[in-house]
């Protein structure tokens, strides 16, 4: 039983990521193994989440002009960030529509209380073009970086950090409260956006 609600649960986020960068939505279950495009080595990472593969952008994935060109989302919580958040394990690479993404389950005694935790980087998508459930609240900046809050299609709670007009990074967390999910985001936006050009 818990094999299938943690199934259900990362069939949720995906398909919560995938809204949240305006694409299709889920609607079924896809068999097969997300895999990202381009190419992925075994070489240890510098830094960030405690991820063991190195992701490399192929020539159709990067934009140069975006200051996050060369930039792996699992790279941009560090160790310690990722311990202050308690996300377990390795970040998981993937690409969904025009984003690069990173993913990390927090785990919590019931299943109940666990939560999912993404960074998304969008090199073409800036704060202006967030298409969101409801309002996208301005907050506050973030650091040095503008900040927007609002909830996904899927009730997740997102961060949104301006890295240029038309670049940004999403911090965004799904869990059975809305409230918690948003102390998550923000928590792990602040420990993010140091890490950002």
């Amino acid at each position: 039983m818990a094999g299938i609600i943690v199934r259900r649960s990362t069939l949720v986020l995906s398909c919560a990521v995938a809204a949240l960068i305006s694409i299709g939505g889920c609607t079924s279950p896809t068999s097969g193994t997300a895999t990202p495009t381009g190419d992925v080595t075994s070489e240890p990472t510098s830094t960030g989440g405690s991820s063991t593969k190195t992701f490399k952008p192929t020539s159709s994935t990067k934009v140069p002009d975006s200051p996050l060109a060369d930039a792996r989302p699992c790279d941009l919580l560090t160790s310690s960030a990722a311990s202050a958040i308690k996300v377990a394990g390795a970040g998981s690479d993937d690409e969904v529509g025009r984003g690069r993404i990173c993913l990390w389950t927090i785990p919590a005694e019931s299943l109940r209380d666990r939560a999912n935790f993404t960074i998304a980087i969008f090199d073409t998508l800036g704060v202006k073009d967030i298409k969101a459930k409801g309002e996208v609240k301005t907050i506050p900046n973030i650091g040095k970086h503008e900040a927007r809050q609002w909830v996904g299609i899927a009730d997740n709670c997102v961060f949104s950090l301006a890295v240029g007009p038309s670049t940004r990074v999403d911090v965004l967390t799904s869990s059975a409260s809305l409230e918690k999910s948003c102390a998550i985001a923000e928590q792990a936006a602040k420990l993010v956006e140091p890490e950002l050009p």
